[in-house]
């Protein structure tokens, strides 16, 4: 992604986040398989569980940017999480409580990053640093017409690399 469009996907977008992720997959024993926003949790599924998912909505678009692989995937907020905490002894554990933790305990991750999501990525390491971008319509929009322009332009060089293809035979 070159940064006239990183540039403009943050301007368009109206909430800039930026922290550690962690990933969740189904039968991992940390969830029950249903997503807070309803329906089934799969593998194949592209998406994030946000701890904020109600202030934000279910199926909100999101813009992923992972600084460690310098991929930027499109998704949506489906699922509540993350869970996992640290507490003082740098000990991890599971926080399903509705109130903030403890004094000197910190939240792993700033969201979970679905199985399908994390290798989209490129598989960034676990707590790397990632950018969320909350996205608006216009910045939907911007994004899907730069990925088809992207794709008509390598579709345009097809024929020659057919044909040199031919040529080699």
């Amino acid at each position: 992604m070159d940064l006239y469009v990183h540039f403009l996907i943050w301007a368009l977008s109206h909430t800039v986040e930026v922290g550690p992720v962690s990933t969740y997959r189904p039968g991992d024993g940390y969830n029950a398989g249903t997503l807070a926003c309803g329906g089934q949790f799969t593998k194949r599924q592209v998406h994030i569980a946000h701890r904020r998912w109600r202030r934000f909505g279910c199926g909100s678009a999101v813009g992923v940017y992972s600084k460690e692989t310098g991929r930027f995937v499109l998704t949506t907020i489906q699922d509540a999480g993350p869970y996992g905490i640290i507490d003082r002894d740098k000990n991890w554990k599971v926080w399903t409580k509705s109130f903030r933790p403890p004094k000197g305990w910190r939240f792993r991750g700033l969201v979970d990053l679905s199985w399908a999501l994390w290798k989209k990525l490129g598989k960034p390491k676990f707590l790397s640093k990632v950018v969320l971008y909350h996205l608006n319509r216009d910045a939907v929009r911007l994004i899907k017409r730069q990925r088809r322009n992207a794709v008509s332009q390598s579709v345009r060089h097809l024929p020659q690399y057919a044909e040199v293809r031919e040529i080699a035979e």
